[in-house]
C-alpha cells in the first residue's frame, strides 16, 4: 500500500482484508508471518 498515511483506518482495514473489530485470523497469521517473517 502506498503512502498508506494518507489513508482513512477503513481503507487500510478493506486494504488487508481485516476487521478492525476482531483483528488479524489465525491463517492470516500465519500466511503474513511466512511471506514477511516475523516482526
Amino acid at each position: 500500500m502506498d503512502i498508506s498515511f494518507t489513508k482513512t483506518t477503513e481503507e487500510v482495514c478493506a486494504y488487508f482484508g481485516v476487521d478492525e473489530n476482531v483483528g488479524l485470523s489465525d491463517e492470516q497469521v500465519k500466511r503474513n508471518t511466512e511471506k514477511y517473517g516475523p516482526n
